[in-house]
């Protein structure tokens, strides 16, 4: 099953704040792409948690 988050979401999964979300979308070339559902903003969770594991060894 896939699993997507909106920002809010997303934010609290990553523990780091929503601006921080949207920050990290803007400028960092390795943070998961955006996802688009009609109005809304979405992250997969697979890709975040992947992102999460390459900072992780950064």
């Amino acid at each position: 099953m896939v699993v997507n988050f909106d920002v809010q979401q997303a934010a609290a999964y990553l523990k780091i704040s929503v601006r921080g979300v949207h920050r990290h979308a803007s400028n960092d070339s390795s943070f998961p792409p955006r996802l688009k559902r009609g109005r809304a903003t979405m992250f997969s969770k697979a890709a975040l948690d992947k992102w999460l594991e390459s900072q992780r060894s950064a």
